[in-house]
Order: C-alpha cells, then sequence, then structure tokens
C-alpha cells in the first residue's frame, strides 16, 4: 500500500459534511501521496473539527482508521493514490462515533504538480462547522433554534455551555488555509 514516493499529481477533493442543509462543504487540493492519516488531519483542521474523538475512512466496505482496537485496516498506510488506481472517486469519512458526523469525499479532478505550491492548499467552502459535541447535525440544528428564541427553556443553559461561540463562526478561506499551513510540503 502507501509506500514512501514522489507525488506526481494533485488531487482535487471535496468534502461534503453528509445530509447538512443548506450543504456544509470544503474544496481542498493535496498530494497523491497523502495517507488517509494525513488526509483526517486536513478535514480536522479544514472544517475544523477539535480532533478529539476517534474517525474512520470507508473505501469500498473496508475500514481505515489510526486507532488499535477498531476492525480496521491502518490508514497511513494507504495513501489516496492506491485508491484513485483502483478506480475509486468517492469515499466516506466519519468523525465522532457518537455524534456521526459522516463525510462523503469526491476525487473530482486530477491536476499536475505545481513544484512552487506547497501542498494541501483548501480552494473553497461554504458554511461554518458544527460546533462539537452538539449531537450530530439534528441536534446542531436543534441548538441552533433553541440559541436564537430566548424565551425557550433550554436558551441559557446552551448560551451558557457555548459561551462566546454561540454562534458558530462563518467560513473563512484564509483563516482555514493559515490552520493548514503545518502540514504543508511539496
Amino acid at each position: 500500500m502507501a509506500k514512501k514516493r514522489t507525488a506526481k499529481e494533485v488531487y482535487q477533493l471535496r468534502i461534503d459534511l453528509a445530509h447538512a442543509k443548506p450543504p456544509i462543504w470544503r474544496r481542498v487540493l493535496v498530494l497523491d501521496t497523502t495517507t488517509l492519516s494525513e488526509l483526517h488531519a486536513v478535514i480536522q483542521l479544514a472544517m475544523p473539527w477539535d480532533n478529539s474523538h476517534l474517525h474512520g475512512f470507508y473505501v469500498e466496505g473496508s475500514m481505515y482508521s489510526a486507532f488499535d482496537g477498531l476492525d480496521a485496516e491502518d490508514a497511513s498506510k494507504i495513501s489516496l493514490a492506491d485508491i484513485a488506481a483502483r478506480g475509486i472517486k468517492k469515499f466516506d469519512y466519519e468523525y465522532d462515533f457518537g455524534d456521526s458526523w459522516g463525510h462523503v469525499i469526491k476525487l473530482e479532478k486530477t491536476l499536475p504538480l505545481d513544484k512552487d505550491t506547497r501542498y494541501p492548499q483548501l480552494t473553497a467552502g461554504k458554511q461554518p462547522c458544527p460546533v462539537e459535541d452538539s449531537g450530530g447535525l439534528w441536534g446542531y440544528y436543534q441548538m441552533l433554534e433553541i440559541i436564537q428564541d430566548p424565551a425557550h427553556p433550554e436558551h441559557d443553559d446552551y448560551r451558557e455551555w457555548l459561551g462566546d461561540g454561540a454562534e458558530p463562526a462563518e467560513f473563512s478561506l484564509a483563516e482555514a488555509n493559515t490552520r493548514l499551513e503545518p502540514l504543508r510540503r511539496r
């Protein structure tokens, strides 16, 4: 599977938070040598999530993860080039098995490697990421309704729990790319 090799191509991926309405998504450019473990780090910073829960990738019936104890293959041993070589253009990623933040990852296109660019690069995205530990999409949407209704019996509790983060921050491409900086390589 993933061997140390020199990148030959760049993949443009679209990462969608499954079932989100309106859509919550990110578009990112990554090297073909990127492993699923490395892609996990990219997703965590691009959305952003807190990276405080278990996760797994689901590729054609196989699960890949970095955690022992899960019935999964090692995510650090399979690269995106390995997946693309099998003709796979879409797979899933789940973050936080309790809240079950499902993501759909699509390989939109293959691009030539630009030797002057450091990857990963976030090129687009829409909507802020949900608040961590809010109970999945259903819980998140319910929380947004409650914090907008001062008469709701749980309004003050949610405001206190969320503090200054009561409303999710708007998505900022510049801020997301700044978060990705520590992962960048040629």
